[in-house]
């Protein structure tokens, strides 16, 4: 797939699908505990807004493959500012190790996680223009001109609702570990 192709490929994905799901989800899986969780919730919700063409796959430096190409995704509430450039994005934690930054993915998708919910693709080597070491991470701030938008620049329109307990995902995911548990309880 060339760059128009998969540009082509994401821009088709259900993005009002998606950014209606990170809505509803809001900050349930902020706590640390709940925060990886959040990451699985979120490029689920990719792969299903895809229509399956994208692959969550969850490995060491990428998120998501479609064919041979390799996804990143980072999301946050404003990842993307007002004037289209982005906050400084964490790519890599080196956790006091040699900090070295080798290609692990092809493309980097961002999306914004609050209102204006718009996304985003960069290339590789973009973000690898742009990487700067700091501390114990490698970190990139991209400019507009680095970006290409894949929901218009107004962003997606959602229904704006607060989800209620029953509604909830994180008490889906209690219940059903309760439930998990007892279930070995009475086999035990």
């Amino acid at each position: 797939m060339n760059d128009k192709e998969i540009v082509r490929n994401i821009k088709s994905w259900d993005w009002s699908l998606f950014f209606n799901t990170v809505d509803k989800l809001g900050s349930q899986f902020n706590q640390a505990s709940w925060r990886m969780m959040k990451g699985e919730v979120i490029c689920t919700a990719l792969e299903i807004c895809s229509n399956e063409k994208a692959k969550y796959v969850d490995e060491v430096g990428y998120d998501l493959v479609v064919g041979e190409i390799k996804i990143e995704v980072k999301t946050e509430k404003k990842i993307i500012k007002n004037n289209f450039a982005t906050k400084s994005i964490q790519l890599k934690n080196t956790r006091g190790e040699i900090q070295q930054f080798e290609k692990s993915f092809d493309y980097l998708l961002i999306a914004n996680t609050s209102p204006r919910y718009i996304s985003a693709l960069t290339d590789w080597d973009r973000v690898f223009d742009h990487h700067v070491l700091t501390g114990d991470q490698i970190q990139c701030r991209l400019e507009k001109d680095d970006l290409i938008l894949l929901t218009e620049k107004e962003g997606i329109s959602i229904e704006q609702t607060d989800i209620s307990k029953k509604e909830s995902l994180k008490n889906y995911m209690k219940d059903g570990i309760k439930g998990w548990i007892r279930e070995i309880n009475n086999k035990g």
